[in-house]
């Protein structure tokens, strides 16, 4: 890729939309569900494909059920979006409250 594809490329990146929000991940064989948060939703699942393989951070029944089942098994969802124009000082503490709302709501387990 020469200077000016990589300048271009790197030019689009940064234009792409970035959606915050609230998700959930539910395994259909089990019917268990986890809910997190991201600062970008789009990245939640392929970011989660590559942890649940090897990050010992990442929640062990998610995991054991991941390697059980398969990727193709969960289904994956954004159960809240916050509002675009929210000031980037406020999305952290939104997300976290926000969380806890859903968390309270569905009965997920927290990621």
């Amino acid at each position: 890729m020469d200077k000016q594809a990589r300048q271009l490329a790197k030019a689009a990146f940064q234009k792409q939309k970035v959606t915050a929000g609230i998700f959930r991940i539910t395994c259909r064989p089990t019917g268990e569900a986890w809910i997190g948060k991201s600062r970008n939703l789009e990245s939640v699942m392929n970011r989660l494909s590559l942890t649940v393989q090897s990050a010992p951070h990442v929640n062990a029944q998610l995991r054991a059920a991941w390697h059980e089942y398969g990727k193709t098994s969960f289904n994956f969802e954004s159960v809240e979006e916050l509002d675009p124009e929210t000031p980037s000082v406020f999305i952290n503490s939104t997300l976290k409250e926000r969380l806890d709302h859903w968390k309270a709501k569905t009965g997920a387990i927290s990621l």
